[in-house]
Formats: structure tokens, C-alpha cells, sequence
């Protein structure tokens, strides 16, 4: 199957346009979005001086130009999350199995019904990725998705993974947990984690953990892999970071340290913390 036919497939179920508009608006929007990404990208020292020089710029285009591509593309009668990170996977040739990943929800909120994203951009040489994460909002307006808010870009951050907390601590608001890798050459990661709290307007960073080794990374923890440096429960949240007692295997750490977190509306509160072995 050639490949404009693949992305008119995916297209025809999610588009409220007809399909011959929807195939070539869609094609343009990733042919921009893949040329754009491949300038985030660079091989050698050259590449790499003007990837310095306009990573930045380019970051924020590419993401406004996903930004209308997932307008243009979806329905705004979606009833689940999955054919948007289908639609992002596409378009940032993303499949199962690799290390990027993007993520969707869907905000209940008192106002609307909104569609949270969190979108990973491949930056970067070929050794070391800088990847970025952007969580952004979309409001359904007009028979399609309009960007309705963004959060700061999350810098050097690989391996995105996101869960909505159970309940929000505060009524009409959307709380989520995200973690990235910030050391991809280090085994075990350090893992940053970022609890958010969006109310329909802004996202604003809740919470962080406590630093652990500044020298490496600030608030971060170790952990085998973003998946499973935390555990979302009923009221809260349980931290899982990787401990070596003994201080001579950092590289083999034997414990898991749990430090159990209930939400309020004031921020979380640690209520327990407990060791585990290492499988």
C-alpha cells in the first residue's frame, strides 16, 4: 500500500472533511511536520552549529504546525484518546517499541471537554537525543480542534509517559503525572517526574520531587524507566526511585525506595515511604 493511501486510511475515520480534502491537506501538513523535524536533527559539527542556532524557533513551529494538522485532522466528536496519539505517532513516524512517545486524555472540565496532549520531539544527535515535550490543550470550536493552551517546553527530556491522576484535589480541574528520561546514557536513568494540574485556561507545575543528585540531575529520581518511576493510586501517587545502600553499585541498585504522596489541593503530601528488593 503506498504510503498516501496509509495516511488517508487513518484519516477517513477521524476527518469531518471529505476525503479527497482530507488526504491532501493531510500529506502538506505532514510533509511540513516530518521536514521540519528532520531540521531538529543533525549528523556532524556543521549540522550541528545551525541546530544550536534555530533549535528553538524550529521546536515551536513544528509544534504549531501539529497544532493545526490534529485540527484540520480530527473529529471533534472523538470519543477516545487513541486515534490521537495515532494521528501524532503518523505524522513523527513514531512505532511500537520506540523510545519516543506521545500521549492523550481527555479533560472533563466544568467548562468544556477538552483534549490534553503531551507531544515528544526528536532533537538531537545521533548519540545523545535532546528531545522536547510539550503539553498542550484543544478546544473543540467550530467543528475542529483549536490550541486553547500550552505548557512551557519540558528541555531534554526522552521517553515521555503520562497518567492522569484518579481524582483531581481540586474541583473542575485536570491533574495529570508525567516523567521523562534526562540521562539516556546513564543505566539506570534518571527520571524526571512533573505533576500538573490544567483548569481549562493554563497548566501550571504542581509539584517535583525533592532533589536527590543535583550533580546529575536536578529533581529527578532513578528509575528503570519512566513507566515505572511512579504508580498512580486512588488519593494520590507512590514515587518508585532506586536505591544502592551500599554506595559502591550505582549502575546495580538493589532496593526500591516507595514514598507514598495523597494530593490536596495545597500540593502533595508524602504519608509513607517503604523498601522493596529489586527484582
Amino acid at each position: 500500500m503506498s504510503r498516501p493511501r496509509v495516511y488517508l486510511t487513518l484519516l477517513l475515520g477521524l476527518t469531518c472533511t471529505s476525503p479527497l480534502i482530507a488526504q491532501s491537506r493531510s500529506i502538506r501538513r505532514i510533509s511540513e511536520i516530518r521536514r521540519l523535524s528532520q531540521q531538529l536533527r543533525w549528523v556532524d559539527t556543521a549540522q550541528s552549529g545551525e541546530y544550536e542556532r534555530t533549535k528553538a524557533v524550529i521546536t515551536q513551529r513544528l509544534l504549531k504546525e501539529l497544532d493545526t494538522y490534529l485540527g484540520e485532522s480530527l473529529r471533534p466528536d472523538l470519543m477516545t484518546a487513541e486515534p490521537v496519539t495515532q494521528a501524532m505517532d503518523s505524522a513523527l513516524e513514531y512505532k511500537r517499541g520506540d523510545a519516543r512517545h506521545n500521549v492523550a486524555f481527555f479533560a472533563d472540565l466544568p467548562t468544556a471537554r477538552l483534549l490534553v496532549v503531551g507531544i515528544e520531539i526528536t532533537r538531537g544527535g545521533p548519540a545523545i537525543p535532546e528531545d522536547a515535550v510539550s503539553f498542550r490543550a484543544y478546544k473543540a470550536d467550530g467543528g475542529r480542534w483549536n490550541l486553547a493552551a500550552n505548557s512551557a517546553v519540558w528541555e531534554s527530556a526522552t521517553d515521555l509517559y503520562a497518567q492522569q491522576l484518579t481524582s483531581a484535589p481540586v474541583k473542575g480541574q485536570f491533574w495529570f503525572l508525567g516523567s521523562v528520561i534526562v540521562t539516556p546514557s546513564q543505566a539506570p536513568p534518571m527520571i524526571a517526574i512533573r505533576l500538573y494540574a490544567f483548569d481549562g485556561v493554563q497548566f501550571t507545575m504542581a509539584w517535583m520531587p525533592t532533589d536527590s543528585r543535583v550533580q546529575v540531575c536536578q529533581h529527578c529520581v532513578q528509575a528503570a524507566e519512566p513507566k515505572e518511576s511512579f504508580t498512580v493510586i486512588p488519593d494520590g501517587f507512590v514515587v518508585n526511585k532506586l536505591f544502592d545502600p551500599t554506595g559502591h553499585a550505582p549502575h546495580s541498585p538493589n532496593i526500591v525506595i516507595h514514598d507514598q504522596f495523597v494530593t490536596t489541593a495545597g500540593g502533595p503530601t508524602k504519608v509513607k515511604s517503604w523498601r522493596t528488593e529489586r527484582r
